[in-house]
């Protein structure tokens, strides 16, 4: 019976970290760029280009049981529309970050810490601008 019932734990955490993904897509796809998952779900990365600044958000959950991710990266780099170089350059790079270290967003890691992907998001979104400009005060700028 203990093992049934773990298989249907990791079935159930499966199922949910699959939901939360599909729904990501499907209510924020045009804003998501890069999505990646494993099959089992068990680690999910994407990126949003949003005020000229490039975040990058990474979930990793140790135990498939899990639906809440046990390891949270959420990094930003700023992208200044200047330095930006055609994607038909020689190189292919498409653009140069400007800054070459990223900044961590603790406040958008602890979003998604305790709420679900598709809210946190939401949240990161709304909060994202005045937290950029005080990391990254060029951006007050542009």
């Amino acid at each position: 019976m203990k093992f049934i019932d773990y298989v249907g734990a990791i079935l159930q955490g499966f199922v949910d970290r699959r939901e939360q993904v599909r729904l990501i897509k499907e209510l924020y796809g045009n804003q998501i760029r890069e999505l990646y998952h494993t099959l089992s779900y068990n680690m999910i990365e994407f990126t949003v280009n949003d005020f000229d600044c490039r975040v990058t958000v990474s979930l990793r959950y140790a135990d498939l049981v899990l639906t809440s991710p046990s390891r949270i990266r959420v990094l930003a780099w700023p992208v200044h529309p200047s330095k930006k170089i055609s994607p038909t350059d020689a190189s292919g790079t498409g653009s140069i970050l400007a800054q070459s270290t990223p900044s961590r967003l603790p406040f958008a890691e602890d979003l998604l810490r305790t709420l679900c992907l598709s809210e946190a998001y939401v949240e990161i979104v709304l909060n994202l601008l005045p937290i950029l400009q005080e990391i990254f005060p060029h951006l007050k700028d542009d």
